[in-house]
């Protein structure tokens, strides 16, 4: 079965595993992401206030089935710009919220390029497109006070 969730290509950057949300989405501007750049996440429980931030990004809307029947709640799916303004409101809003209240997966993407991609929020660590130069990657890195690498 391919896998539904795409991936930063190799080779690629990886950032070790970060749990402050807060920081992460103070510090990812610093990865300086084409202007185009748009977060694209899945979300099945966001909470309230979440809900109500998310609501002008919403793509689509699934039901569970599948391998997904299990789920008691539909699958949103919301793209929204990364730049300053929604940047700083997640930060804001993660101060409050609990991961699963955020999002499943977050992924930052130009068109049908992934630039960014932290899947199982937050317990993976975060992908990202090996042509970022390596100084904003540490900056970003800095910023979170995690570790990184390339991979091949």
């Amino acid at each position: 079965m391919p896998d539904p969730i795409p991936w930063v290509a190799s080779p690629c950057w990886v950032i070790e595993k970060h749990r402050d949300y807060a920081q992460f989405f103070s510090a990812v501007r610093q990865l300086e992401l084409p202007e185009d750049a748009r977060f694209s996440l899945e979300a099945t429980r966001p909470g309230a206030e979440v809900a109500e931030f998310l609501k002008p990004y919403l793509v689509r809307t699934r039901q569970p089935g599948g391998i997904f029947k299990f789920l008691s709640s539909e699958i949103q799916y919301y793209s929204i710009p990364l730049n300053a303004e929604t940047t700083a409101r997640f930060a804001e809003l993660v101060e409050t919220h609990a991961a699963p209240e955020i999002c499943n997966y977050l992924l930052a993407v130009r068109g049908e390029e992934v630039l960014l991609n932290w899947y199982d929020f937050p317990d993976d660590p975060i992908y990202v497109v090996g042509s970022v130069a390596e100084q904003s990657i540490r900056s970003f890195a800095d910023a979170l006070g995690s570790s990184y690498r390339f991979e091949e």
